[in-house]
């Protein structure tokens, strides 16, 4: 929240209104997005820590996983969320 605070204030278009923009909206996503893909790299998130770029490059070499759920076991998993949100409400 600090480092998205500090680029908010510190964005051309903000007027230290408490106003953000769509442009400033835009340009905040924008840089979160390149972040995460790891085109930008921002040290007060991550220190030291890179992310590789994100690329299709050998996305379709990696065989995805074809075990599937069976529907009874996807059916207990739901009903344990329900009665664990069940739960909570009565609390």
């Amino acid at each position: 929240a600090t480092w998205m605070r500090n680029y908010v204030r510190s964005h051309p278009a903000y007027k230290g209104d408490s106003v953000v923009t769509d442009e400033i909206a835009y340009d905040l996503v924008r840089m979160c997005t390149d972040i995460g893909l790891g085109n930008v790299h921002v040290p007060e998130l991550l220190g030291d820590i890179k992310i590789a770029p994100v690329t299709a490059e050998g996305a379709y070499e990696i065989r995805l996983d074809s075990k599937r759920a069976q529907n009874e076991r996807v059916l207990q998993l739901l009903q344990r969320y329900k009665t664990r949100s069940s739960n909570s409400v009565k609390k």
